[in-house]
This record gives C-alpha cells, sequence and structure tokens, in this order.
C-alpha cells in the first residue's frame, strides 16, 4: 500500500471517529433534555429544526436577508477586528522581540494592560465611540490583540541566536533576515496566538452586540431571551457555534499551508 493512500485512509479513519464522537455527543444531550423535561432546555433535535427553518429555508428570500442582516455583521466586525490585530500584533511583537531592552521596557506594560478583561473597557468604548460599529470593532481589535501579540514576542525570543548572528556575520540584508528566518520560526507560535484570538473574537463581538442592541447575532440572542422565545435563542446560540467551527476550520486550513514545512521539518527530526 502506497503511503498516499495510507495518509487517505488514515484522514478517513480520523473523520469517521470525529463524526462518531459528534453524533454520541448529540444523542446524549438529546437523552439529558428529554430526562430533564425543561423549557428553557429544549432537545437539540428542536434547536436545529428552528436554527434550519430561520436561518436556511427560504420560499419569497425573507428568511435569507433577515440571515444576512444579522450574520454579516457579526463576521464582518469580528474578522475585521481580528485581522487588524493580528496585523498591528505581529509587527509590534516581532520589534520588541528582536529588541531585548524593548522586552524590558514594555513587558510590564503589555501584562499589565492584558490582564484588564476587554468586556471591562466596554464603558470607556462606548463613552468615546458610541454603540455603532467602530466601538464593536474596537473592543474586538483590543481583545484579539493580546494573545496574537504576547505569542509573537515568546516567538521571536526562542529564536536560535546563532541564527541571526550567522546572518549578521555574513551581511545578509535585514530584508531578507526577517523573511527568512525571524518570521518563519516564529510562525509556529504566531498561528498558536491566532486560534486563541479568533474565538476571542467571536466572544467580543457577542458582547458588545448584546449591549448596543442594534444588530447581529448578539443583539439576537438577547431579543430572543427577552421576548422568552427560548428556541429562537438556542438557536443563535447554535448558529454562534457553527460560525466559530467555521473560523477554525478555515484557519486550519491556513495554518496547515503556511506550516507545512515546519511540520515537514519535525517529522524528518522524529
Amino acid at each position: 500500500m502506497s503511503s498516499r493512500r495510507r495518509a487517505v485512509l488514515g484522514r478517513a479513519n480520523d473523520l469517521g471517529w470525529q463524526l462518531a464522537v459528534l453524533g454520541a455527543f448529540f444523542v446524549v444531550w438529546e437523552i439529558v433534555t428529554l430526562l430533564a423535561a425543561n423549557p428553557y432546555f429544549p432537545r437539540p433535535s428542536m434547536i436545529f429544526a428552528r436554527l434550519w427553518s430561520t436561518w436556511f429555508v427560504s420560499e419569497d428570500g425573507l428568511e435569507f436577508a433577515y440571515s444576512a442582516e444579522t450574520i454579516l455583521p457579526s463576521v464582518a466586525v469580528s474578522i475585521g477586528g481580528w485581522l487588524v490585530a493580528a496585523v498591528l500584533s505581529i509587527a509590534v511583537g516581532i520589534g520588541i522581540g528582536l529588541s531585548v531592552r524593548a522586552s524590558w521596557m514594555l513587558l510590564p506594560v503589555i501584562n499589565f494592560m492584558r490582564s484588564i478583561p476587554p468586556p471591562a473597557l466596554l464603558p470607556i468604548m462606548i463613552l468615546l465611540l458610541g454603540f455603532g460599529a467602530d466601538m464593536r470593532f474596537a473592543l474586538v481589535a483590543l481583545g484579539c490583540a493580546w494573545p496574537i501579540l504576547l505569542n509573537t514576542i515568546d516567538g521571536v525570543r526562542n529564536i536560535d541566536r546563532a541564527l541571526l548572528e550567522t546572518a549578521t556575520a555574513y551581511h545578509i540584508p535585514k530584508s531578507r533576515r526577517f523573511f527568512r528566518i525571524v518570521l518563519p520560526a516564529a510562525s509556529p507560535y504566531i498561528f498558536s496566538g491566532m486560534r486563541i484570538s479568533i474565538s476571542i473574537s467571536l466572544i467580543l463581538i457577542v458582547i458588545a452586540e448584546s449591549i448596543s442592541g442594534s444588530e447581529g447575532l448578539g443583539a439576537h440572542i438577547l431579543t430572543a431571551q427577552r421576548r422568552f422565545q427560548i428556541l429562537d435563542m438556542w438557536a443563535g446560540i447554535a448558529m454562534l457555534g457553527i460560525v466559530g467551527y467555521l473560523y477554525s476550520i478555515l484557519l486550519i486550513i491556513v495554518e496547515n499551508r503556511a506550516l507545512a514545512w515546519h511540520r515537514g521539518a519535525r517529522g524528518k527530526s522524529a
């Protein structure tokens, strides 16, 4: 059997186990909710039936229009804030990681700032930016910045200094050092921070939309809760899970492509 066929069969086996565990999870959930018989804790079959009828089924286009108006603002602001945080945090983190003096001076300030929960800054954000998209965008960007920044600093600081010293001795231009040594060596740490922060982006956008109450999945869930539309509330929560899962899948695909060299090197060294 060729190595490629073994790899395909291995992935299929892993997928089968994942689906089996997921199915078992929903069966247990269904049984628990049946036994509990709590109107505020509906069965997953009812939740996903409502999710399907609310978000995906359309005869006249009204449901799809509602879905776009509800989901797209949340996705746009969470992804936009996350991307801005990633770009700025990577640039700043690399600069701090390469400078011992900058690390010594700035890390206490960074650790102090990142210890403040982003939702605690909501009153300040509202006073400065109001209840609109600017406030939600700023909150997401701020909350997503810290995991990426700290992981980038750690990644740069863990680079083998002999590589940098050798590149300096051979007068390799700084731009080539950055793209051939610094960025590749720090990339596993950077992607680790990005995986953490993309989940934070979804949490923060829901919190911000729940406060502003204007648009998005957070506002939808809060409105359904206030109206005691329990199935609609749970359907919104399930949609959040689907959106977050898609975020993770897309980021894993990008990470696997970007870090294929890294996994190959680890496999050879093992």
